[in-house]
């Protein structure tokens, strides 16, 4: 995709096989809020969960960030959004969780018919013995810079 000056005249969709059968079981969709509720675009854009089979309920998870003029978008979701009753799940607690995810993504713009897919598949572990860590818990102060730790633990795998 390229810059958008509002990016909720894009859809974004990146479907989610939580259990690695090689089956899509979920779909992460960023657009626009209002078309995904009433019908009638408001400019904001969220993101929402959708089970593949149509007779499960989707719901909202967030209001997404992308900035104006930019080309990159945030997407938040809670790995609780992938399980819906008779559906897998991420969600399993305790010894033994599985937070590993294959996922795959595409975008359209909603104002033509401009389509970007993103080519191939990739791997999530977003469980607690992740292979990279995510940089999240750098705190620096306001105005500051400086480096972000990462580890590498090739030993967990995908």
């Amino acid at each position: 995709m390229n810059r958008w000056s509002n990016a909720a005249t894009n859809e974004f969709d990146i479907y989610v096989d939580v259990n690695n059968d090689g089956i899509d079981d979920y779909i992460l969709v960023a657009a626009d809020q209002g078309a995904l509720t009433t019908g009638t675009f408001n400019g904001v854009l969220v993101t929402a969960v959708f089970p593949i089979n149509p007779s499960a309920p989707g719901a909202l998870a967030f209001l997404a960030t992308a900035p104006s003029d930019g080309s990159t978008a945030l997407l938040p979701v809670r790995s609780s959004n992938f399980c819906a009753a008779g559906h897998p799940c991420m969600t399993t607690l305790g010894p033994g969780t599985n937070k590993r995810f294959t996922y795959h993504a595409f975008g359209f713009d909603a104002t033509s018919s401009f389509v970007d897919v993103v080519a191939g598949t990739a791997k999530f572990n977003a469980g607690p013995t992740s292979a990279i860590s995510q940089g999240m818990f750098a705190g620096l102060p306001v105005g500051a810079s400086g480096a972000v730790p990462v580890a590498i633990n090739p030993l967990s795998g995908l």
